[in-house]
């Protein structure tokens, strides 16, 4: 290998190494968004969750009272 070879593939080494780290960093950027809109995700769906058995919750109370009050209501008219 001649010195004009040898100076070639240093600075080619260089550039695949410099272009390996910002590969590299890119990654991890991509990574940590990824994780991020992850995280928010998860929260907007606990916080749906949330919503949908407080919704059922109140529903189902909302039905039992009425059937309730429908079933006691038919049976004054019955007696």
């Amino acid at each position: 290998m001649t010195d004009g070879e040898r100076t070639t593939w240093d600075e080619y080494r260089r550039l695949i190494l410099s272009e390996l780290e910002r590969i590299t960093r890119d990654i991890g950027f991509i990574n940590e968004k990824i994780e991020r809109v992850r995280q928010e995700d998860l929260a907007k769906i606990k916080l749906d969750l949330a919503l949908l058995k407080f919704q059922s919750a109140l529903y189902g109370s909302i039905a039992g009272i009425m059937f309730s009050g429908l079933v006691t209501f038919l049976f004054r008219l019955i007696k």
